[in-house]
């Protein structure tokens, strides 16, 4: 059984505007922000903005 994702269109909005709108990476910063947001308790907004430092971080 695989994990479900539960999608965070913002970070993948972010990121497609980012240039970066591969179907990988989109999953991967959709993975990435609701990991923070569960994690760090923070808003939307914050989990997308660590999300898209993520991403630019490699």
């Amino acid at each position: 059984m695989s994990a479900q994702v539960i999608p965070f269109p913002r970070a993948m909005t972010a990121v497609a505007n980012d240039g970066e709108a591969t179907p990988e990476l989109l999953r991967l910063a959709d993975l990435i922000a609701e990991r923070v947001r569960r994690e760090r308790q923070c808003t939307p907004a914050e989990a997308v903005a660590a999300a898209r430092a993520a991403m630019r971080a490699g």
